[in-house]
């Protein structure tokens, strides 16, 4: 039978709390203890929601550094964006949309192929909601551009105008054009046989 001096002993040792990586651990590997802690923690924010989304609100509003951390960190997560290669694109357009070459209010969006997730510029709010509406579809973007020509809506561009607004647009010569300019090809080919 251990002696009062022995019992003395194991109480005055002081007493090991656990570290976090020990708690972390547990967490890990102990199925039960982290169902258990995932429960505390919803029922302590189900009960203290109202305080936790005030005070979250509060230094939302307050806390500018936490928003730009929280801008980066999406920029990051969502497009591979850092924020010097996002203020880069921006400088590279002054500023403005890239389809619209207009300032906008808000913070311009950043355009990404939704396939291979490459960013391909910032847009406004505007442009970024037209492409994505017409499905990053050239096709169909073109078909609104002879539609509004064809109704009037756009004066400024004459139906000789819009081939050669078109074709600025997607990078290749006007169709006449090119047809014709093939043909001066093929009448100069049999010419010089």
């Amino acid at each position: 039978m251990p002696g009062r001096a022995d019992k003395t002993r194991v109480l005055a040792e002081p007493a090991v709390a656990f570290s976090n990586e020990q708690h972390r651990r547990r967490y890990a590997e102990d199925r039960k203890h982290r169902e258990e802690k995932l429960a505390a923690n919803r029922a302590y924010r189900a009960a203290h929601r109202d305080r936790l989304n005030a005070e979250r609100r509060d230094k939302w509003r307050s806390d500018a550094a936490l928003r730009a951390r929280h801008g980066a960190a999406r920029l990051d997560r969502n497009y591979g964006l850092s924020r010097k290669e996002h203020r880069r694109l921006l400088d590279e357009q002054n500023g403005v949309c890239a389809v619209c070459k207009l300032p906008s209010r808000r913070a311009l969006c950043v355009d990404h192929c939704h396939a291979t997730r490459q960013v391909r510029g910032l847009l406004c709010d505007k442009c970024n909601t037209a492409l994505g509406l017409l499905g990053d579809d050239v096709r169909r973007m073109l078909a609104a551009v002879v539609y509004l020509n064809r109704i009037g809506v756009s004066p400024k561009v004459s139906a000789a105008g819009l081939l050669e607004l078109l074709a600025s647009l997607i990078g290749k010569p006007p169709r006449a054009a090119r047809s014709r300019a093939q043909a001066r090809r093929g009448c100069a080919t049999r010419s010089q046989r």
